[in-house]
C-alpha cells in the first residue's frame, strides 16, 4: 500500500501518531478509530476489481473486530430470489444503495470459517418506505387514486404477493419525516397512514390477485389504528426520534450552507469546500463527513456535478423547499447507515448482517444513489463508528487532504477534542440559528436575482 496514501487517508482520524493522553479509555478508543481508519483505507485504495479477500489480506489485523458490507460485480446475492441488482427491474421503485450485483460480508467469524471451508450466516433486509410511497398506502386503504398505480402496484406485490418470498418492508424513514405532525391537533392523516401500513399486513389472501389490487384486509380501521398507536409509542423510544430529527436538520443546514456558496460564486469549489468543513465543526460540532462529501460533489470538485442536484444550482423562487425535500434523500442514507449497523432480529434468528433498500416515487432520490454509488460500509462495534465508503471515495479523500492541511488542521489534530466531538451531541438551537440566518441569505439572493432579470 502507497504510505503517502495511507496517510492522506488516516489523517481523516486528525489524531496524532503519539497519543499524549493517559485515560486508558481514551487511548483504547483512539487506537480503535486508528485500526478502523486503516481498513476503510485498504478498501477505498483497492482497484474496483480486486477481490474482498486480497483487500482484506492487505492489512488484516485492521479488519479484526469489524463489520464490513462489501458491494461486489463478481458474486450474486439473490434477496427472496431476486438478485441485488434486479431490484429495480422487479419494481422501478425500489433501490439498493450498494453498488454491485453482490454484496460479501466480513466478521472476524466468518473469515476464519470461511478459510476452514464455509461459513452460513443470516443476512436481514427490508425496505423502507419514504412518506409519499407511505402516503400511497393510506390513499390505497381508502380506495383513493394515487400516484404511478402500475408502479404501486408492483411494490404491493413485491411486499404482500410473493407469499414467503414477499420482501420485509419498514416506515422507520415515515415516522422521522412526519414524526413533528403526528401530535397536531385536527390532522389525522399521520394515524391512518400508519393504521394503513399496519393493515397492510393483514390483507385479505385475494386483494392483490388482479391489478390495481383491492383494499381488502382481515383488519379493521379501528384496530389499525390501535395497532399503530402502540407500534408508535415503541418506535418512538427505539429510534430516539428527536436526535433523529436534529441530524436531519444538520443535514439540511449543510446543504443550506454549500448551495448558497456555490451562488456566490466567489471562490474556487476547493476555497469554498474549506468553509463547509469549518460551518460542520462550528455548527454541528462533527466533521459530517457524508454531508461534505455530497457539497464536494455540489460544489463541482468532482467535475460534473450530479442531476440530483440540477434543481437548487441557481437562485430561483422554489429553491428553498426544493432544497428541504433534497434533505430528505440525504436523510434516507443517513438511515440507511444506522439500520444496518444495527444488530437485528428476524424471527427468533440474530442477523449477522442487515441490507437496506428504500422504496421512493421520487426520481431525485434514484439520481441520488446513481451519484453516490455505494462501495462498501464498515461498522465498528467497538466505538459505535459506522462509516459509507464510496465509489469515488479516494478523489474525495484527496481533495479533503488539501482542504485540511490548512488552519483547520490545528483544530482538528487533537485527539481528545477529535474524542469529544464524536461524543458530543448536536446542537438543535445552534444549528436553527444557522439555518434562519442561511435562509435570509438565500431569499437576498433570490431577490436579487429576480431583480437583475426584471432590469
Amino acid at each position: 500500500m502507497n504510505a503517502q496514501i495511507q496517510q492522506m487517508v488516516l489523517s481523516r482520524c486528525f489524531l496524532k501518531k503519539t497519543h499524549p493522553s493517559k485515560d486508558k479509555k481514551m487511548q483504547d478508543r483512539y487506537a480503535s478509530i486508528m485500526k478502523t481508519r486503516r481498513a476503510i483505507t485498504a478498501i477505498a485504495q483497492a482497484d474496483q476489481t480486486a477481490p474482498f479477500a486480497e483487500v482484506i489480506a492487505s492489512d488484516l489485523d485492521s479488519f479484526r473486530g469489524l463489520r464490513v458490507a462489501y458491494a461486489t460485480k463478481a458474486t450474486r446475492l439473490q434477496i427472496q430470489e431476486v438478485r441485488l441488482d434486479q431490484i429495480e427491474a422487479a419494481c422501478p421503485m425500489v433501490r439498493s444503495f450498494f453498488d454491485g450485483s453482490g454484496l460479501l460480508f466480513y466478521t472476524d467469524d466468518i473469515y476464519r470459517k470461511t478459510l476452514a471451508g464455509g461459513a452460513a450466516f443470516h443476512v436481514d433486509f427490508s425496505v423502507s418506505l419514504d412518506k409519499n410511497v407511505a402516503e400511497a398506502f393510506r390513499c390505497f386503504a381508502n380506495g383513493k387514486s394515487y400516484s404511478k398505480p402500475e408502479e404501486f402496484y408492483r411494490l404491493l406485490l413485491l411486499l404482500r404477493g410473493r407469499g414467503e418470498l414477499s420482501f420485509n418492508f419498514d416506515y422507520f424513514s415515515y415516522l422521522i419525516e412526519e414524526m413533528e405532525h403526528f401530535d397536531a391537533p385536527n390532522n389525522r392523516r399521520p394515524l391512518e397512514t400508519l393504521a394503513a401500513l399496519k393493515r397492510f399486513d393483514h390483507l385479505t389472501p385475494d386483494a392483490l390477485r388482479e391489478p390495481p389490487g383491492s383494499p381488502k384486509f382481515l383488519m379493521s380501521q379501528s384496530e389499525g389504528e390501535a395497532a399503530a398507536k402502540t407500534a408508535l409509542d415503541g418506535m418512538m423510544k427505539t429510534l430516539n426520534a428527536q436526535e433523529l430529527q436534529v441530524e436531519r436538520r444538520g443535514i439540511h443546514a449543510i446543504l443550506l450552507k454549500t448551495m448558497h456558496l456555490r451562488w456566490q460564486k466567489r471562490a474556487s469549489p476547493l476555497d469554498s469546500l474549506v468553509e463547509i468543513v469549518q460551518f460542520s465543526l462550528e455548527v454541528l460540532g462533527k466533521l459530517a463527513k457524508l454531508e461534505i462529501y455530497l457539497a464536494w460533489k455540489f460544489l463541482g470538485c468532482a467535475g460534473t456535478v450530479p442531476k440530483f442536484f440540477a434543481p437548487v444550482l441557481n437562485p430561483g423562487a422554489n429553491a428553498l423547499k426544493a432544497l428541504k425535500g433534497m434533505s430528505w434523500d440525504v436523510a434516507m442514507f443517513r438511515a440507511a447507515e444506522k439500520f444496518a449497523a444495527m444488530q437485528r432480529h428476524d424471527g427468533h434468528i440474530k442477523a449477522d448482517f442487515f441490507v437496506p433498500l428504500v422504496a421512493s416515487f421520487d426520481e431525485k432520490f434514484k439520481q441520488l444513489v446513481q451519484a453516490c454509488p455505494l462501495r462498501a460500509i464498515v461498522m465498528s462495534p467497538a466505538t459505535d463508528f459506522v462509516n459509507m465508503i464510496f465509489r469515488d471515495q479516494m478523489p474525495f479523500e484527496l481533495a479533503l487532504r488539501d482542504v485540511l492541511e490548512g488552519p483547520i488542521a490545528a483544530t482538528l489534530n487533537d485527539p481528545r477534542a477529535q474524542s469529544m466531538r464524536q461524543a458530543s451531541a448536536l446542537s438543535a438551537q445552534r444549528i436553527e440559528t444557522a439555518i434562519a440566518k442561511l435562509e435570509d441569505a438565500v431569499r437576498d439572493a433570490c431577490t436579487q436575482a429576480s431583480s437583475s432579470i426584471g432590469n
